[in-house]
């Protein structure tokens, strides 16, 4: 068990907790991740968020960390990430920016070689995980909007088309966004407007037709179906459940 670490005040403070987050240590990983939270002005009330350099700057480092190609560090990033966002005041600048800095900081560059390239893939995955998880796109609130939401199960969608490696965790996300959607309040009032939007983009859309029922269309459809949002087309239920052949 690591020893306990100091509380942080500041940035000079919270430089040697992100080195922690990428131990291969689970409870080195979420102790660091714990203390990070906890150190920032945005976790100490309304009074510490004047003149605060200390949140952008842990943003965008834990954006950053996403991409590294040691697996406990994304792993490690990805908890602190979730956190942070969670705890953003619903209209600080971080809260509505930080869609577009998860996908402005994983996106690869031209030329970018194939290994960077996959980080960087995962990044965008882990990252736009960490904010569904958050809770950061569902929350009511004077700036919540219904683009933020799409635009992530979009990037998601478009993630998951670009490589066979990682379609499948891609829709995983993507029906853990669609699950959120359908838990947040009735208050969210784009909330029925997004779910039709999103049926039709994930299983209307003719280039989703064209594709067939894949197994990651088929987990999206029951996620669909047990929140009452559609009833599924005569042909999944035979298709998950084939009737028995006849006994010739």
């Amino acid at each position: 068990m690591p020893a306990p670490l100091q509380q942080p005040a500041g940035r000079h403070s919270i430089l040697p907790l992100f080195p922690l987050l990428a131990s291969h240590n689970p409870s080195t990983r979420l102790d660091a991740a714990l203390h990070l939270v906890h150190a920032l002005p945005q976790a100490q009330g309304p009074a510490a968020h004047a003149n605060d350099a200390d949140t952008p700057y842990a943003l965008k480092r834990l954006v950053a960390g996403l991409a590294s190609s040691n697996d406990a560090a994304r792993q490690g990033f990805a908890v602190a990430l979730t956190q942070l966002v969670a705890l953003l005041p619903a209209d600080s600048p971080q809260a509505r920016n930080i869609l577009a800095q998860v996908f402005d900081q994983t996106t690869p560059k031209q030329g970018a070689d194939p290994r960077e390239e996959r980080d960087l893939y995962f990044a965008r995955l882990m990252g736009l995980h960490a904010l569904v998880r958050s809770g950061v796109l569902v929350r009511p609130g004077p700036d919540s909007t219904q683009d933020r939401w799409q635009e992530c199960l979009g990037g998601l969608v478009s993630l998951a088309n670009k490589k066979t490696w990682i379609r499948e965790p891609s829709y995983w996300v993507v029906c853990d966004a669609l699950q959120a959607l359908c838990d947040a309040p009735d208050s969210l009032e784009w909330k029925h407007a997004a779910l039709e939007w999103a049926v039709q983009r994930l299983v209307g859309d003719s280039r989703e037709k064209a594709r067939g029922f894949s197994p990651e269309k088929v987990a999206v459809v029951l996620v669909l179906q047990a929140n009452n949002v559609v009833r599924p087309p005569l042909p999944l239920p035979l298709l998950l459940f084939p009737s028995p052949r006849s006994p010739s």
